[in-house]
């Protein structure tokens, strides 16, 4: 009885903070800043190159799901679900991007995506996000 009681606790709170994230993406207009923009290139765990970029656009969350993104002056269209630390887009290039949320407030979005393309290499975007509104 104890163990279901707290399963179900738990169960509610890992929705309502998902839902939490829910709104926050798509609150007002669902515009968020591209503040920075970057990324990390790993050989054997070791940090071979590093790139950054400010100002590199926006994205808008949809209620419904869809969302669209300028990044360094490319339009990408697409959809979007989130986890309580996740945010999951399917671009219309066919990449998908799982965010990992690192940090996060009402106001601001710290996230990063990591690609792993062989055994001892690997690519971390990092995203750096703030509402517009």
């Amino acid at each position: 009885m104890i163990l279901s009681l707290l399963a179900l606790l738990v169960s509610a709170t890992a929705c309502s903070k998902e839902k939490r994230m829910e709104r926050r993406l798509h609150t007002g207009d669902g515009k968020w800043n591209i503040d920075e923009f970057g990324g990390r290139d790993y050989l054997n765990d070791v940090v071979v190159s590093t790139s950054s970029h400010q100002d590199a656009g926006y994205i808008v969350f949809e209620k419904n799901g869809m969302m669209a993104m300028v990044l360094d002056g490319q339009n990408i269209g697409g959809t979007w679900v989130n986890t309580e630390d996740m945010i999951l887009l399917s671009t219309s290039f066919g990449l998908p991007l799982n965010l990992k949320i690192i940090e996060e407030s009402k106001k601001e979005l710290r996230a990063e995506h990591t690609e792993i393309t062989s055994d001892s290499t690997k690519f971390v975007y990092s995203f750096k996000l703030s509402r517009a509104n």
